[in-house]
């Protein structure tokens, strides 16, 4: 476990990707008891006092009789930081897709790195996070807050947004990135986190719920996009003040 800590791997994951490693890749064996050793993991972690498991990754060990060393399938825990400049061209490529193929965003026209870049200068420049989810490497997703509107009363309230790569949905790495942008937030001394969402989608309105929020207001046939009129309902979270 410590040379797994040293890995900077919080947590192992009961969730066994049966798929990926149904197979011992040096014998082309199926590996014994996949479940009960997923299942010996955790144990082990909740003896060591270890946090709840998040599904955004596994470490699973099997070992054949016949081969040398363990087929070891690893993620690391995903690295969430401040966005920069240079993190525009990634972001770039989550976004677009979503601009070209659907409703959830009203932008119709895909942009450019350079115009993300500035987007994530003038969100740092009101002294609100933009956050990015990073592993290898490579950013998987990103969640932002700005202004709300722009008349004084408002600065304690802004609107949030958050995409992820969509090949990487329903991991859990959207739910820890939002929490850290909420909890950024409310270290900020916001006040009012709200979410607009084009209606219907089952999945934004899910993930808004669990993390507190609750539907404020709904505006029927507010967008127009691919020939459709579009409502859009608007989720808040009123944060507390830090402790």
């Amino acid at each position: 476990m410590d040379e797994l800590r040293a890995q900077q791997v919080p947590y192992l994951l009961d969730r066994v990707n049966a798929q990926k490693v149904s197979r011992c890749s040096h014998c082309d064996r199926t590996p014994p008891n996949l479940a009960a050793q997923a299942k010996a993991s955790k144990t082990r972690m909740q003896a060591l006092n270890e946090p709840t498991p998040m599904p955004v990754g596994c470490v699973i060990l099997t070992l054949c009789a016949d081969t040398a060393r363990p087929d070891i399938q690893l993620m690391r825990r995903p690295l969430i930081r401040p966005a920069t400049a240079a993190d525009a061209a990634a972001i770039a490529d989550i976004y677009n897709p979503f601009i070209r193929d659907t409703v959830i965003t009203f932008e119709e026209v895909p942009i450019q790195a350079e115009q993300l870049a500035q987007r994530i200068e003038a969100v740092g420049a009101q002294g609100l996070p933009w956050l990015v989810s990073e592993a290898e490497g490579q950013v998987l997703g990103y969640a932002y807050a700005d202004q709300w509107r722009s008349r004084s009363a408002y600065r304690y309230s802004v609107e949030s947004a958050i995409y992820l790569d969509r090949k990487i949905a329903g991991q859990g790495i959207g739910t820890l990135l939002y929490q850290h942008l909420i909890e950024q937030l409310q270290r900020d001394g916001i006040h009012a986190v709200i979410a607009g969402i084009t209606l219907p989608n089952a999945a934004s309105v899910a993930l808004h719920e669990r993390l507190g929020f609750h539907k404020v207001a709904h505006f029927p046939s507010v967008g127009l996009k691919f020939g459709q009129w579009l409502d859009v309902g608007y989720w808040q979270r009123t944060l507390e003040a830090p402790d």
